[in-house]
């Protein structure tokens, strides 16, 4: 009767964790990491469709994916990353996720802010400004 118990235990554990949507925080990190640039021998790139899929339909109008591809590999340099520490607040259906990327653990190379908004319980990025440089705005939305 035990094992039974664990079992299900196990089950239902894994079973939430599969249904659960992404925080806020996990849809900034993937998104990120969509961005990062990867060592090129490695034989991988950024993949940047996945990192503005997380864009809100209202942002993805406000910058198309070509601009967003000409900002972003016009600004590749923000997203060599060292150490991060990532911040969340969040509110009700609205979130507000600050990172901080610095090299050696001291000196700070680039910060970012993004604001999110939970819709159709997706977690969906409204705006964003990485190193005050490259940003996106929806219409509407206030950071």
């Amino acid at each position: 009767m035990g094992s039974g118990v664990v079992l299900v235990g196990a089950l239902a554990v894994t079973i939430y964790l599969l249904t659960v949507p992404p925080s806020p925080l996990a849809v900034v990190k993937d998104f990120w990491t969509a961005m990062e640039l990867h060592q090129n021998d490695a034989g991988r790139q950024s993949d940047f469709g996945r990192a503005y899929a997380h864009f809100d339909s209202d942002l993805q109008q406000e910058q198309t994916l070509d601009e967003f591809l000409e900002l972003a590999t016009s600004n590749s340099s923000f997203f060599r990353a060292g150490n991060r520490r990532w911040f969340t607040i969040v509110e009700n259906e609205t979130a507000t996720v600050e990172g901080r990327f610095t090299i050696d653990g001291d000196v700070e190379i680039s910060s970012a802010s993004f604001w999110l908004v939970k819709t159709n319980e997706t977690w969906k990025i409204i705006a964003y400004r990485i190193q005050g440089e490259l940003s996106g705005l929806a219409a509407g939305a206030i950071p």
